[in-house]
C-alpha cells in the first residue's frame, strides 16, 4: 500500500484538493495517461498584424519525467482551466507529472523502507560515502544489492542519473530520486563522508536495523523508526538552483523579462541569459537626434538599410548637414556612396582595426590612454594593422583623428558585432575619444531585456552582483531572499547541460536549436536534459523536438507591455486583439509558473502596467517609466561603466572548416523567421534563400548567377541560389540569416570564429 499512498500524496501536492487527488491517483496507478498530448488551436490574426492563419501548438508531456536535478526539483505544471488555459481547457487537465510517481511504482515490487544506499563507491574502497567495515558488516548491504536490479536502473534514468546506480554519488536505495547532501546534513554521528543519511529521515540507529525491519513496515515502526511523509521529504528535496537554467529572448517585453529574472533569482540560480550569438548592447549613450546631427559617424559592422531602415534615413540626413560618414563593414553597402571612407577588414580582424585606432591615438597623444590599455594595443601599429586587416595603413590614423576632432561624434554598431571582446574595444574607443555609442545588435528588445537583468552576472538595472545596496533594495521589494550567484552564460550553458550539470531548462520566447551557434552542441545538450519547458507562440524546432511541455504565449499585438529601443527610449505597445486560443501574455505565464512553483514573494499582478510600476521601483533609471502608458516617451539612458575592465589585446581569429571561402552572415530586411513564416504578407516579401559570392570566385568555381549551389560548413550543408555580386568581398561568401528554415548556424557561424566553407555548383537535372 505504500506506493499507492505515494501516488495519492503526490497527486495531492499537484492538485491541492483531496477529491481531485484521489481521482488523479487512480488514473496514475492505472497507467492510463498517454505519453504525450498535442492540442492544436486555429488562430486568425487580424490584418493589422499582417497574417492570415497561424497554427498554434500546445504540447504537454504527461508521465515519466523525474527529478530534474540532484535535489529532485520537480516543475509542477498543473494546467487546469484558468491556470494556463484561456477558452478551451486542456484535454487531460494535467500538464506534467514528474517521475516520483513512476519511480515509486518501479520500486514497489519489493520496497526497502530503510537502509538507503549512500554511495556507489562504498564497495570500491575509501572515497565519498565510504563507511569502512561498518558498512560491509551491516544489513545495509541488502539495500545496496537492490541497486543491481533492473528497477533501480529505471529509477536512476527517471531521476536524471545516467550512470549505473551502483556507481553514482546519490541515494537510490529507498529514495526514488537522486539527492545530494548539503553541508548541514554531514553530522559527526554519521559514519560516512557524504550522501543522504538514513538517520536524517528515519532517526538514530536506522543504519543498523535487521533485515526484517528493512522489509517490514510494522516491524520498522515497532523498532521506533520514523516513517517520513512527502512533506518531510520535500524539506530536503528542494530547488538546487545550479541545476536549473532560464533562457529568455530579446523578443520579450520588459515586463516578461523582468519577471523571468526575478523567477530565476528566486529559484536560486544565476544561470540566466538571453544572448544567443550576440552580446547584449552596451547601455545607450547617443540619442537618435545625436545621430541625425552628428559631425562624424563611424558605422561599424552594421547595415542600416537592412537592419534598421530608419537609421539609414538619419545617417543620410547627417551627411547632408555636413557630417562625415566612415564605414567598416565586410560588404559594400547602399550607404557607401555617402561615406568619406569605406574599410573592409578581413573576416575576424575587425577588433584589430579598433585596437589599432586606440594605438594610433596613443602614439599621437602620448599618455592619453590608461597604462593597462596601452599594454593591450601597443604592438598594433599602422603597418601591423594593415597586414592583419587588409585595410590601408592610414585607416587607423584617419579614423582616430576624425573621432577626436569632433565634439559630436557617434560610433554606431550593428548586428555584425557578435562577441564581447569587440564590444569592449568599441566602448574603450568611445571613452578615449568622447564619442557616443549607439548600437542595435542582439535583437529587437535586447537593450531592454539586458536592463531587466536577464544576464548571469548582473541584477536588474545592470547592477553588479556584488552591489549590496541594490541587492538589499530588491530583497525588500520582492519580499524574498535574492540569489546573487553568478551563473552560466548561454554560451557556457550547452556544454554544462551535456555534462549533466544543468538538468532543467526553462525557455521563454527563444529557439536555441535555430538561433544558437553550434546547433549540434545545443541538440546534444537538450537531449541530455531531464526537463525542458518552453514558453512560445509557435511550435519552433526546439519546441517540437525537445520540449516536454510548451506553454502557449501571445504574439506582439496580443499583449500589452513596454519595449526599450536602441537609443534607450521606452515605449508602450498596446494589445490590438485578445490572445488567441490557449495563449496568454508572456509576463502572465511567468507569474503563473512562479506561483505554481511556490516561489517566494508575491506574484499577483492585475496587468502588465502593475509589473511596469514594480520595474520603476526596482531600477532607478526606469523611475517614472509608467508615463509611457499614456503615450509618453521615457528616456532610460543612464551612466554605466563601459570600461570596468581594461580592453584585451585582440587575439588571432580562430579559423574552422576546410573550405576556401570565409563565411559572412547577417540579417536582411525581410526574412523567414518563425514569426514571418506564419505571416504570409511578410513572408512573401522575403527573397529566395541565397548565397552572395564575388564575381571572381564565381568564375573560378564555375558558378553563374541564379544557379543552385551547395554551401557546406562545419555541421552540414545548405542548398541555395547563387547571387553573383561585387558587394561581396573576394574570398568570402555571404549567407543571410533566417532565409531558410535551416539556420545559417548549420554552417557553423559563431562569434569569434572564421568559418571556411566549401561552395560548389549543383548539377541541373534534365527535365
Amino acid at each position: 500500500m505504500a506506493h499507492q499512498r505515494a501516488f495519492y500524496h503526490f497527486a495531492l501536492r499537484l492538485t491541492g484538493n483531496e477529491e481531485e487527488a484521489e481521482d488523479l491517483a487512480l488514473t496514475l496507478r492505472s497507467g492510463a495517461l498517454p505519453a504525450r498530448v498535442t492540442y492544436l488551436e486555429e488562430r486568425t490574426v487580424g490584418p493589422s498584424l499582417g497574417a492570415d492563419s497561424i497554427r498554434q501548438g500546445f504540447a504537454a508531456s504527461i508521465a515519466g519525467l523525474a527529478a530534474i536535478v540532484g535535489h529532485a526539483y520537480s516543475l509542477y505544471f498543473y494546467l487546469k482551466e484558468g491556470r494556463f488555459s484561456r477558452g478551451k481547457s486542456v484535454a487531460t487537465g494535467l500538464g506534467v507529472v514528474v517521475g516520483l510517481v513512476a519511480a515509486v511504482a518501479a520500486a514497489a515490487a519489493e520496497p526497502v523502507y530503510v537502509g538507503a544506499r549512500v554511495c556507489g563507491t562504498c564497495h570500491a574502497g575509501p572515497g565519498m560515502g565510504y563507511q569502512f567495515s561498518l558498512w560491509l558488516n551491516s544489513k545495509h548491504s541488502q539495500a545496496y544489492a537492490v541497486l543491481a536490479r533492473p528497477e533501480a536502473k529505471k529509477i536512476a534514468q527517471l531521476s536524471g542519473i545516467r550512470q549505473d546506480p551502483q556507481e553514482t554519488f546519490t541515494c537510490l536505495g529507498c529514495h526514488s530520486t537522486g539527492a545530494h547532501a548539503e553541508a548541514w546534513q554531514k553530522e559527526e554521528t554519521f559514519r560516512v563522508e557524504d550522501g543522504v543519511q538514513c538517520e536524517t529521515c528515519h532517526g538514530p540507529g536506522s543504519e543498523y536495523m535487521a533485515e526484517a525491519v528493512m522489509r517490514d513496515r510494522e516491524a520498522a515502526r515497532a523498532a521506533g523508526l520514523q516513517m517520513p511523509g512527502e512533506a518531510f521529504c520535500m524539506k530536503c528535496h528542494i530547488v538546487k538552483g545550479t541545476h536549473v537554467a532560464v533562457l529568455g529572448s530579446p523578443r520579450l517585453t520588459n515586463e516578461a523579462a523582468y519577471l523571468l529574472t526575478r523567477l530565476a533569482r528566486a529559484l536560486g540560480t544565476g544561470n540566466v541569459d538571453f544572448r544567443l550569438g550576440a552580446p547584449a548592447p552596451a547601455p545607450a549613450q547617443a540619442t537618435l537626434p545625436d545621430l541625425r546631427q552628428a559631425e562624424v559617424i563611424l558605422l561599424f559592422q552594421g547595415d542600416p538599410s537592412e537592419e534598421a531602415p530608419i537609421l539609414e534615413l538619419w545617417v543620410k540626413q547627417a551627411v547632408k548637414r555636413g557630417g562625415r560618414l566612415y564605414i567598416v563593414h565586410p560588404r559594400a553597402l547602399l550607404l557607401d556612396r555617402y561615406a568619406a571612407g569605406v574599410y573592409r577588414p578581413r573576416p575576424g580582424s575587425e577588433a584589430v582595426l579598433i585596437a589599432g585606432i586606440l594605438s594610433a591615438l596613443e602614439e599621437a597623444r602620448a599618455g592619453s590612454l590608461p597604462a593597462e590599455w596601452r599594454e593591450a594595443v601597443s604592438s598594433l601599429g599602422p603597418t601591423q594593422v594593415a597586414s592583419l586587416t587588409g585595410c590601408d595603413r592610414e585607416a587607423v590614423r584617419v579614423l582616430g583623428e576624425a573621432l577626436v576632432g569632433s565634439s559630436r561624434a557617434v560610433i554606431a554598431y550593428g548586428a555584425g558585432v557578435r562577441d564581447e571582446e569587440t564590444l569592449a574595444l568599441l566602448a574603450a574607443l568611445a571613452k578615449a575619444t568622447g564619442a557616443r555609442l549607439l548600437g542595435w545588435n542582439g535583437g529587437p528588445n535586447s537593450r531592454g531585456v539586458a536592463d531587466m537583468g536577464l544576464l548571469p552576472d548582473r541584477l536588474p538595472g545592470r547592477a553588479p552582483l556584488g552591489d549590496a545596496a541594490v541587492a538589499a533594495a530588491l530583497e525588500r521589494l520582492w519580499q524574498a531572499p535574492l540569489s546573487c550567484q553568478a551563473g552560466l552564460s548561454a554560451t557556457e550553458l550547452w556544454s554544462a547541460m551535456r555534462r549533466g550539470e544543468v538538468r532543467a531548462l526553462y525557455v521563454a520566447g527563444a529557439d536555441p536549436v535555430t538561433a544558437a551557434p553550434n546547433p549540434q552542441l545545443v541538440e546534444e545538450a537538450l537531449a541530455h536534459a531531464a526537463f525542458v519547458a518552453l514558453q512560445e507562440a509557435f511550435l519552433t524546432p526546439t519546441a517540437e523536438r525537445f520540449a516536454h511541455v510548451v506553454l502557449p504565449a501571445a504574439v506582439p499585438g496580443e499583449e500589452d507591455g513596454s519595449l526599450t529601443n536602441l537609443a534607450g527610449g521606452v515605449g508602450w505597445q498596446q494589445a490590438l486583439i485578445a490572445p488567441i486560443g490557449e495563449a496568454r501574455p508572456n509576463w502572465q505565464i511567468v507569474a503563473d509558473v512562479a506561483m505554481a512553483l511556490s516561489a517566494p514573494g508575491s506574484w499577483e499582478y492585475a496587468d502588465a502596467a502593475q509589473v511596469l510600476a514594480e520595474i520603476a521601483q526596482a531600477i532607478p533609471a526606469y523611475a517614472g517609466v509608467e508615463a509611457v502608458r499614456t503615450g509618453g516617451y521615457f528616456d532610460a539612458r543612464y551612466e554605466y561603466a563601459l570600461t570596468e575592465t581594461p580592453p584585451a589585446a585582440p587575439a588571432p581569429a580562430k579559423v574552422a572548416g576546410s573550405g576556401d571561402l570565409a563565411l559572412t552572415t547577417g540579417p536582411v530586411l525581410f526574412d523567414r523567421d518563425i514569426m514571418a513564416r506564419h505571416a504570409p504578407g511578410v513572408a512573401g516579401r522575403a527573397p529566395e534563400a541565397y548565397a552572395a559570392i564575388h564575381p571572381g570566385d564565381a568564375e573560378r568555381l564555375g558558378i553563374t548567377d541564379g544557379a543552385s549551389i551547395e554551401v557546406r560548413g562545419l555541421f552540414g550543408a545548405l542548398t541555395l541560389k547563387a547571387r553573383v555580386s561585387g558587394a561581396c568581398a573576394q574570398g568570402t561568401v555571404f549567407v543571410p540569416e533566417e532565409l531558410s528554415e535551416l539556420s545559417v548556424n548549420r554552417l557553423g557561424a559563431q562569434p569569434g570564429v572564421v568559418v571556411m566553407v566549401e561552395v560548389k555548383p549543383l548539377a541541373v537535372r534534365p527535365d
